[in-house]
């Protein structure tokens, strides 16, 4: 035995130190809530993919069992997504494998970005073997790679560097723009190879469908593009006759694209408008990333054209710059920026095509952002913006231009004035008209022969929509191209936010009425509702309330009595940008207007400054239009604004307001939802208003309907009116009682375990014909178990803890044979020879007491006091019975005291032989035994006590 001893010490000693070294440091983090949610590589020869849901246990996760492979000068990607704010990303590689990271294997230090990929060349001349990578973040710190930090996660990865092939792929490629039609491709050889092949693609298409160069001996190559064409490049190294690199690639020769990453601040319309063919982008969303290509979008503008774009930003005032890239080199110069405009939500840009602008297309890059934030570039990423790329087509200018400026107005219900202003001198156009949305060529609705007058009247169908396009005649055979759409219609009112908007309109008063309520901002800020019709007549007055979700807010309405399809100035009945969310319009309909459908339109804007105008852009608010029909005065007027003057638990006093020739009325009334007209309950002809109606149920939803009697003539019925009865007071009484085991309520339930909440209601029970309700408090009490009688001998003098005398199941009073209670549960045995009586009586709750008692024979020639167990009597335990644990108290700290517990069937369940040694107090847990009575032996080699334990 002391030999093996001695060579374990010497192996512990030679390697045991150096063993404990050779291993790596686990990091650690004092807060979990960050993690990578992945960690990846890219282009590996077998790729790395690590991914976790949560912080790992203590911040770090060992994951070296997943396969990545490499060789020495593969470049290879890794890409992650920490979650984290502000965080930092350190990566490490132990090259040495010392199990260190040094500073010279820190990689890479990456901060403030979630995600993000970095690029990673193995180093030349690696050789093949293992190699531990560490990953670590932090948020808003910067992690070392080893000891503990606040916040953050790390992950262990096994890099295993394999041989590279017999022919390395060239690596670090780059392609630049050397001059106008050329492309820089170059790239670094690891072979010493003389020759190379490269092959180059349109953008996005797969190798193998482009254009492929062979019999290269340069790796730096000047390869012919169309300008401002983007393209894919790929390249691989020839050795030696038959032994080629593999094709790497592809390298993108591409417009840099700029990123955003915020989901309320974005360009949500870009709209252009005089080109020869226009753009229209629209947007209530932040493109992915804040970068939309829209190249497939193309307007067209010939040398020495001017035209405008409009840019809207949403949510705020903003700075927005354009650029084009004339000499196609796929980089925005700053010679190349011909509009920068800031500080406004609205912007309207005016451009021009410079004079020698050759035949072609051409990028258009508009980027806008916040204007409190950092400058724009046509590259890099900011937060809170958003970046568009159009396609500009430079064509020839025609020889017959395009009529501009075209312009329409109502000459009559049936007849609109279209006019125009013709570039050419011309003399001759032609018009073409039809709905809303039609195609000129070769479909189209309506064909005006060739026209010789500006403006010219066409004929139209009252309340229809209609474009309308115009073209010039300037020779035979010699024609512009069309001009339009000129929309004759309704203008759409747009908002920049939907976070504010009209909530709900209501008339009141007019003959039908509308009700209009919404939880979500309409589209764009405008909300067609003209499927929603009210009536009025002529001179009569009614009411209509607005109410805005988002604070304060500014007010219009207007009708559209001329039907021109224009909401005129004087046409504007109603403006309020008081200091509230709630307005309330009178309007009276004109006297002479005529029998017909009208367009309302109501449009509230977040302010109170100017409200808003009938049509264009907003900042913050929405529209909504209705259709008000005017109809005959009818010979006897419905009545309106039905109203609750009093409302009890059976009782509606109901009042409104009638006008007219009506002393009489009727009213049907029956629960919310019924079909007026059922019968359910008919008053007819009441002559008092307000009027009382009785005999209802309490907390009960009622529909009302009224029509008004003029003589021999009736209303229409208006309704319905919703009103609810009040409810009947709560009446709830307690319903207290005790009981032994279980317990038989009123509503026939048996119950037995004390329960506070069983309810029971008296039907209509109370004095006012309310129910009553009664609420059970019921305490259940188990029966008594003063446990098992006993008998015992004892030696005179000694002391006797009576609770472990029996196995009571609840706690109990001890009293002597002449019923005196004890106050306790230890007594002494007398100093003489005798027999003593004691009595355990337990009495809890409603169940009947329950008595046990225990005699005690005193043995005179037993003398406790000169027992050797003395040494042991200050020992205790408590509490006894027990239900988890129990306390052993050792006040003089006797030494080498073991314990062992004993089962009812006589098993050893529990040895301790240094929880008591030398100390005052020790806990033996029990919460995992059976109940029942246990033995608990105390001792040590000279003494022995023992007590009687009751586990509940």
């Amino acid at each position: 035995m002391e030999t093996t001893t001695i060579k374990s010490l010497l192996f512990f000693l030679i390697f045991g130190v150096n063993a404990i070294a050779q291993s790596y440091c686990t990091p650690s983090t004092v807060n979990s809530g960050s993690q990578f949610y992945y960690f990846k590589s890219i282009n590996a020869e077998t790729d790395l993919l690590y991914t976790s849901s949560t912080t790992p246990p203590g911040g770090h996760e060992d994951a070296t069992t997943l396969l990545f492979e490499s060789y020495e000068t593969q470049t290879i990607d890794f890409k992650y997504y920490f979650y984290g704010l502000n965080p930092t990303v350190n990566i490490w590689i132990d090259w040495n494998n010392d199990y260190t990271f040094d500073a010279s294997e820190h990689i890479v230090s990456l901060t403030g970005y979630s995600i993000y990929t970095y690029s990673y060349t193995i180093p030349q001349g690696t050789l093949p073997g293992n190699y531990r990578v560490r990953v670590r973040g932090e948020a808003n710190g910067n992690p070392p790679s080893c000891g503990s930090i606040n916040t953050g996660a790390s992950a262990d990865f096994n890099l295993t560097i394999l041989s590279p092939p017999s022919c390395i792929p060239p690596n670090f490629l780059t392609v630049n723009n050397a001059t106008t039609g050329f492309a820089d491709f170059s790239w670094t050889d690891f072979n010493n190879a003389s020759e190379w092949q490269i092959e180059y693609v349109d953008l996005g298409m797969p190798l193998g469908s482009g254009n492929r160069i062979s019999n290269i001996t340069n790796n730096n190559y000047l390869v012919p593009v169309t300008p401002g064409e983007e393209y894919d490049f790929y390249v691989r190294s020839i050795c030696n006759i038959g032994d080629t690199s593999i094709w790497v690639g592809p390298i993108s020769y591409q417009y840099c694209i700029g990123y955003g990453y915020s989901t309320s601040r974005y360009l949500s319309i870009i709209n252009s408008e005089g080109a020869f063919s226009d753009i229209n982008y629209n947007t209530s969303t932040n493109p992915t990333d804040g970068y939309a290509n829209e190249t497939s979008q193309t307007f067209e503008a010939y040398e020495g054209q001017s035209f405008e774009i409009l840019t809207a930003f949403n949510n705020s005032p903003s700075d927005v710059k354009i650029w084009i890239d004339w000499n196609g080199n796929l980089t925005f110069d700053q010679s190349e920026l011909i509009s920068d405009e800031s500080n406004s939500a609205l912007i309207t840009h005016d451009i021009t095509v410079p004079n020698g602008t050759p035949i072609g297309d051409y990028r258009v890059r508009i980027r806008g952002k916040e204007s409190s934030t950092t400058s724009l570039t046509t590259c890099g990423d900011f937060t809170y913006g958003s970046t568009v790329d159009f396609n500009l087509s430079v064509i020839p200018q025609p020889n017959c231009l395009r009529p501009t400026d075209i312009v329409a107005s109502s000459a009559s219900p049936n007849s609109v004035d279209i006019g125009w202003t013709d570039p050419n001198g011309a003399s001759e156009w032609e018009i073409r008209y039809g709905d809303h949305g039609f195609v000129p060529s070769p479909f189209y609705t309506f064909t005006q022969s060739v026209v010789n007058t500006n403006p010219f009247t066409l004929n139209i169908t009252p309340g229809e929509e209609y474009d309308f396009y115009v073209r010039s005649i300037c020779g035979p055979g010699d024609t512009s191209s069309w001009s339009g759409p000129f929309e004759y219609r309704y203008c759409d009112p747009y908002s920049l936010s939907n976070s504010r908007f009209i909530s709900s309109v209501n008339s009141m008063g007019a003959l039908d009425n509308i009700s209009f309520s919404t939880f979500t901002p309409p589209q764009n800020g405008y909300s067609d509702e003209t499927s929603q019709n009210f009536t009025s007549f002529e001179d009569q007055s009614f009411f209509i309330s607005t109410d805005f979700f988002g604070g304060f807010c500014a007010v219009n309405l207007w009708v559209d009595w001329n039907k021109n399809r224009a909401f005129e100035p004087s046409e504007l009945m109603g403006t309020d940008n008081g200091p509230s969310s709630n307005k309330t319009f009178l309007i009276t309909v004109p006297n002479g207007v005529n029998i017909d459908d009208y367009r309302m339109r109501i449009r509230g804007e977040k302010s109170q400054g100017t409200p808003p105008p009938s049509c264009g852009l907003i900042s913050s608010g929405s529209s909504i239009d209705f259709q008000l029909s005017i109809v005959q005065e009818p010979t006897c007027a419905t009545s309106t604004n039905l109203m609750s003057n009093h409302i009890e638990q059976t009782a509606i006093e109901i009042g409104w307001t009638s006008t007219g020739a009506a002393n009489y009325w009727n009213i049907e009334y029956g629960p919310t939802g019924f079909t007026q007209g059922s019968g359910v309950t008919m008053l007819d002809s009441v002559n008092s208003n307000p009027y009382l109606i009785t005999g209802l149920t309490p907390n009960e939803s009622y529909d009302f309907y009224i029509q008004s009697e003029c003589g021999i003539n009736q209303s229409t019925w208006t309704g319905p009116f919703t009103f609810s009865t009040l409810a009947c007071p709560t009446i709830i009484e307690p319903d207290v009682h005790e009981a032994c085991e279980s317990f038989t309520w009123i509503d026939g339930n048996t119950y037995t375990s004390s329960n506070n909440s069983a309810t029971y209601t008296f039907i209509e029970g109370a004095s006012n014909g309310c129910d009553s309700t009664l609420i059970l408090d019921l305490t259940i009490h188990h029966e008594n178990d003063a446990g098992s009688n006993n008998s015992i001998y004892a030696c005179i003098n000694e002391p006797i803890d009576l609770d472990t005398l029996t196995n009571a199941s609840s706690p109990g009073e001890w009293f002597d044979e002449s019923f005196n209670p004890l106050g306790q549960s230890v007594i002494t045995t007398p100093s003489i020879d005798d027999v003593i009586k004691y009595y355990r009586i337990i009495s809890e709750g409603s169940c009947e007491a329950d008595t046990a008692h225990v005699y005690i024979e005193v043995e005179g020639n037993c003398d406790y006091l000169s027992n050797t167990q003395d040494k042991l009597i200050e020992l205790s335990v408590f509490p006894n019975p027990a239900k988890d644990q129990i306390t052993i108290l050792n006040p003089s700290q006797i030494a080498e005291l073991k314990i062992e517990m004993i089962d009812m069937n006589g098993r050893v369940i529990l040895v301790e032989n240094q929880i008591l040694n030398n100390v005052e107090k020790a806990t033996i847990n029990i919460h995992k035994f059976e109940n029942g009575i246990y033995t608990l032996n105390i001792y040590n080699t000279e003494n022995q006590k023992t007590f009687k334990i009751v586990k509940l």
